[in-house]
């Protein structure tokens, strides 16, 4: 949008596929993080009063706002609980920052972070769309504590639910490894939604473009001249 190339790439792949493998002897990619995807499906209309009784038992959250940023920048949250100061948000990665939350508000992204201080313990975004097979609600989880994971799910949850009725895709991204089996027990047996078997793990790659160009031309051998 500045009109300027950009500096950085960034790249989702599958952990699963070998056969891309050789990009990254090729290009000098740099693993970032791993994401681990969940879908789920769910008629959101008759389950609206077993999300209030849930919601009881958990953590308060409360919506973002620009001064709740000054209790994510400090290391006790962005150092312990992201990687290395990015969220992702519908898979893509922003850097924690004032001015990129602020876009993302402006987005409509639904922002959620809990009341803890001096620094917070979570994060989480959530958004939706509509594809040909109906509508998808991604809810982004940035955290470590079970109790908190499962508050931000049922929170967005509701916020699906006082928007839209029928059936909808829920998208549910943990980067924590250790929340993958906590996501999919609360979500099937306690909230009866569908699994659906389509659920990846990503790796998330970042490429310096400029330190890629520089490399690519010094590994080029220099063509002798025929005089």
């Amino acid at each position: 949008m500045s009109g300027r190339p950009p500096k950085m790439l960034y790249a989702l792949r599958g952990t699963e596929r070998q056969d891309l493998e050789r990009l990254d002897s090729d290009l000098p990619f740099r693993t970032k993080s791993v994401i681990n995807m969940m879908y789920f499906c769910w008629d959101v209309t008759p389950m609206k009063d077993r999300l209030t009784d849930a919601q009881k038992s958990l953590p308060a959250l409360v919506p973002y706002q620009p001064t709740d940023i000054h209790r994510l920048l400090p290391p006790a949250f962005s150092a312990a609980v992201l990687s290395e100061g990015t969220v992702f948000v519908d898979w893509d990665p922003h850097k924690l920052s004032e001015p990129n939350m602020k876009k993302l508000v402006e987005a409509g992204c639904y922002i959620l972070v809990d009341s803890n201080v001096p620094a917070a313990k979570s994060l989480s975004f959530g958004g939706s769309y509509m594809t040909p097979r109906g509508r998808v609600y991604h809810i982004d989880i940035h955290c470590k504590d079970e109790g908190l994971c499962k508050a931000h799910i049922i929170n967005h949850v509701k916020n699906a639910c006082s928007q839209y009725t029928g059936m909808i895709t829920f998208c549910v991204m943990v980067i924590d490894k250790g929340l993958k089996d906590v996501v999919m027990e609360f979500c099937v047996q306690y909230l009866y939604f569908k699994h659906l078997p389509h659920d990846h793990t990503y790796f998330c790659k970042d490429l310096d473009i400029v330190e890629a160009f520089r490399t690519s031309i010094m590994a080029k051998p220099v063509p002798k001249s025929k005089y």
